[in-house]
């Protein structure tokens, strides 16, 4: 049977109210990966009706909940989920998801609260797998934003950062490099992508990070510039900068070579690409 064909058997069942059979949660989890997010929502509200044990009817819920920036309804299905199944590292992960986006919508007097059960949500996900890369990079990305106070800092970010590089040289690379644009230590970026590049020659990624380096640090622009016309001649898959990226710091690097003909050449193309990007908009704004 084709993917299709069950997703229509299933949205059948769904509108005859599960009249032709229950749903599974093969067939929830089908609708899911479709992003057929409406369904996905009737079918696991189903399965947790009928189940109200089941932990990954509830994490789903939680997911989708965040997928629609609803901190309150995610943070009641994923501290669900995670009482269920305490030992999933996956669970833990999104939780501190819904807490991180709890803290960004909460007044003044509940954001520490959120932030710091956010911090433990992301720390009992890298407790329960060390070698995900996931639940690693959450706490690097809580450690870089949160201020030191709410447990953040640049140093525990690095921390996350060369951990991640041990289990994904690439993501753990960018992830320094990152850092590194951020303290002003670009040789310190560039040396680490140039060796990105001898050990990962492939790495469409390392590529993209010279480019952006150039562009914002405004130094070695031709290296930058080749780097990003070279990320430019290939399709980039889903874990890679997407292409109006690399048309925007081609045209920041044209606009530090006092080229605004070339710039505005690159703004339009990547607005093509992207149009609703504010900073698209704002760049093709500056070299009117």
């Amino acid at each position: 049977m084709s993917v299709r064909f069950r997703i229509l058997s299933i949205l059948i069942s769904l509108a005859t109210g599960g009249t032709l059979h229950a749903i599974s949660l093969p067939e929830a989890q089908e609708l899911y990966r479709a992003r057929r997010y409406v369904e996905a929502q009737a079918a696991f509200e189903q399965l947790i009706a009928a189940e109200p044990g089941n932990a990954e009817a509830a994490y789903r819920l939680g997911r989708l909940a965040l997928l629609r920036d609803d901190p309150a309804t995610a943070v009641k299905w994923l501290e669900k989920a995670t009482a269920l199944t305490p030992q999933s590292s996956s669970y833990f992960k999104s939780l501190g998801d819904a807490y991180g986006l709890s803290a960004q919508e909460a007044g003044l007097f509940s954001k520490p609260g959120f932030a710091r059960k956010s911090l433990a949500a992301y720390q009992k996900g890298v407790e329960l797998d060390p070698q995900s890369v996931s639940a690693r990079e959450a706490l690097y990305t809580f450690h870089r934003q949160a201020p030191a106070i709410a447990g953040g800092g640049a140093a525990k970010a690095r921390t996350e950062a060369l951990e991640i590089q041990k289990l994904n040289a690439v993501r753990g690379t960018v992830l320094l490099v990152d850092l590194g644009v951020a303290e002003e230590k670009y040789q310190e970026a560039f040396d680490a992508l140039e060796n990105l590049r001898r050990t990962h020659p492939e790495s469409l990624a390392a590529l993209y990070q010279i480019g952006r380096v150039a562009a914002l640090s405004g130094l070695r622009l031709e290296q930058g510039e080749a780097a990003l016309k070279e990320c430019l001649a290939h399709t980039p898959d889903e874990t890679q900068a997407p292409l109006w990226a690399a048309r925007w710091r081609l045209g920041q690097i044209f606009e530090k070579k006092g080229d605004p003909a070339s710039a505005r050449a690159e703004y339009a193309a990547a607005l093509k690409l992207n149009p609703d990007q504010p900073q698209l908009i704002e760049a093709r704004e500056r070299v009117k």
